[in-house]
């Protein structure tokens, strides 16, 4: 826990120090807090993360393999694993595919929390996205370099610049092909948070009902695919005793639909859409009650929970909460660091601890 929790807190203090740094200074500081967890990831070991080995056995299948047919042997990859796999087979380190994904992942995310420097804590939305995802990102690193990137995706639709978030959502089904879903369900929350106020009663009613159907209806459609026999819809039913919902995302879920609401009722000033921020948590509450990890609604939930790293430290920056300032940036820390703190190091989620290089060098504390 040790080892983690050191490697989180001083990565941030590089990206908080560099931000308040200028020219080659500022540059050499967020690329310094960026390389240090992407060098803690790039030399894990195959037994931090329960699919790590899976992805070295499709990397051993691709380098086996010869011309176009090592391809097709990993084509159920994307192809940015692919284009990956190609790049370590030349340079002979499989340690590149770590390094790629989780540099990416980091990168994507100080870009997109940097379009708001001055406007939002940066350091807050930087430390809050490491305590979700870091260690879920040495686990399932596929889809959180997908969730970063879809973030900064997402900064051009809130500048209104739909065009280029349509073109950068294609282009994220090459890191995860949940991530064009997530896009569009982004899209149409927007589109519903965007309404004139007249409207908003209706299509708000509208909204939740259209969602309370689609959770009723994906149970027993689900379970009916379940009883044929149909590959993966085991994982959408409990009656298996393979579905679960995680009662740690229950709990942030409505955590964050609290605070959504709080902030419509106190209509406190965000530089970004408050309404989309309720409809988006209640919405990640929906995808989560489907089940943990039923290969597409619940992920969705966690490309829905990453906005809390542009409204938390939005709301810290807010002018109609200026003397409550130190307090907000606390109680945001303090709920990033229980959620990390009993997921991954109560629960054991992911098996991502203790940490093992590659070499077998073990940091168990």
């Amino acid at each position: 826990m040790l080892f983690y929790l050191t490697l989180l807190l001083t990565s941030t203090w590089f990206i908080y120090f560099g931000n308040r740094c200028k020219g080659p200074v500022r540059s050499l500081m967020i690329l310094t807090g960026i390389m240090l967890p992407t060098l803690v990831a790039t030399f894990r070991g195959f037994d931090v993360g329960t699919d790590t080995q899976q992805y070295y056995d499709s990397y051993q299948t691709f380098v086996e393999a010869d011309g176009l047919s090592s391809i097709f042997l990993v084509v159920d990859m994307e192809l940015f694993y692919i284009f990956c796999c190609y790049i370590a087979k030349l340079i002979g380190s499989y340690e590149f595919i770590f390094f790629a994904y989780q540099f990416l992942t980091l990168l994507f995310l100080v870009l997109a929390l940097n379009k708001y420097k001055g406007k939002i804590c940066v350091w807050l939305g930087y430390i809050l996205f490491l305590f979700l995802f870091f260690q879920a990102s040495l686990n399932i690193m596929r889809q959180i370099l997908a969730i970063s990137y879809l973030l900064y995706a997402t900064t051009f639709l809130f500048e209104g610049r739909k065009k280029i978030f349509f073109v950068l959502v294609g282009i994220s089904a090459l890191f995860h092909l949940t991530a064009v879903a997530a896009g569009g369900m982004i899209f149409f929350v927007y589109k519903i948070a965007n309404v004139s106020k007249r409207n908003r009663t209706v299509v708000y009613l509208m909204f939740f009902i259209l969602a309370i159907i689609v959770l009723l209806l994906m149970n027993v459609i689900m379970t009916h695919m379940a009883t044929m026999g149909v590959r993966h819809s085991e994982a959408y039913t409990s009656d298996t005793g393979e579905a679960r919902i995680s009662s740690t995302d229950l709990l942030f879920s409505f955590i964050l639909i609290f605070v959504s609401v709080l902030l419509l009722k106190k209509r406190v000033n965000l530089i970004f859409n408050t309404q989309f921020f309720f409809l988006i948590s209640i919405t990640c509450l929906f995808c989560f009650l489907t089940g943990l990890y039923n290969q597409w609604l619940s992920r969705m939930a966690y490309y829905l929970t990453a906005f809390i790293c542009f409204y938390f430290p939005a709301i810290v920056r807010s002018q109609n909460l200026k003397r409550y300032r130190s307090v907000n940036r606390s109680i945001f820390f303090f709920i990033g660091l229980s959620y990390w703190f009993y997921l991954y190091v109560i629960a054991g989620n992911s098996s991502t601890m203790p940490y093992v290089t590659m070499s077998g060098i073990s940091f168990d504390f």
